[in-house]
């Protein structure tokens, strides 16, 4: 009976195995031209740990894929028949893509969305950000934990090579200088308001949409314990929000 029940749990997390808190990674390098997918954590370049697979509806038929969703390009990445990699068409326009019980569709402005319920007045975005810093060398040849760290300047995002059917997320670093790169996943609630995305970091910026009900959203966050940085916990605010 344990047995069968740690097997049943093991297929559960498989099926839900979607990174569904803030995450963060750094990795430092002097590599001439830097490939950020390779180098960084996959926590915070795909939104699955692996393909997974997929229902694509269009207007008049359906497509059945494995798919991952890569962070950093706001693309969706699908495998073909030949086990290669490519990314999936937003000219052929779908209706929406289900995996792992979750909803996405493509918006022209804002990119894929994360549709957490029927009527769509809350999404889900799935954000990676970064920042680059120069590492400058302290005294023996160690980087200084202090004052030693500039903005990079000379590191610009390459577009021109492809890496299989996609193209790569590279930092031009012609100086060869010592890199850090730290990158920041985090899933945003968010609601398209006046033709505008507005997303919602904390509970303050609930406040210009839902100025009225300020008391209210902050009794609700507290004694929920609401975590801004919780794919669950956005969910059930966006529930609590659908009720003001």
């Amino acid at each position: 009976m344990k047995l069968f029940f740690f097997v049943m749990l093991a297929v559960v997390l498989n099926n839900f195995s979607v990174w569904s808190q803030t995450h963060r990674s750094t990795f430092q390098s002097t590599e001439k031209v830097i490939d950020i997918e390779e180098k960084a954590d996959p926590k915070v370049v795909f939104l699955f740990d692996n393909f997974k697979s997929a229902k694509i509806y269009y207007p008049d038929k359906y497509a059945e894929l494995d798919i991952n969703y890569r962070l950093l390009r706001d693309e969706v990445i699908v495998k073909t028949d030949e086990s290669k990699v490519k990314t999936l068409s937003t000219r052929d326009k779908f209706d929406s893509i289900l995996v792992n019980n979750m909803n996405f569709i493509y918006n022209d402005n804002f990119g894929y969305l994360e549709k957490i319920d029927k009527d769509g007045d809350f999404y889900i975005k799935h954000v990676t950000t970064y920042i680059t810093d120069v590492v400058m060398q302290g005294a023996y040849g160690e980087a200084s934990p202090s004052s030693s760290v500039a903005k990079a300047t000379d590191a610009q995002v390459g577009r021109s090579r492809k890496r299989g059917g996609i193209r790569p997320y590279e930092f031009e670093n012609t100086a060869q200088n010592p890199i850090r790169v730290t990158l920041t996943y985090r899933p945003k609630l968010a609601m398209i308001v006046d033709d505008e995305l507005i997303t919602f970091r904390t509970r303050r910026n609930l406040n210009d949409v839902f100025s009225d009900y300020r008391s209210e959203i902050r009794r609700y966050v507290r004694s929920e314990n609401i975590s801004f940085d919780q794919r669950e916990d956005l969910i059930r605010l966006s529930e609590y929000l659908k009720t003001l």
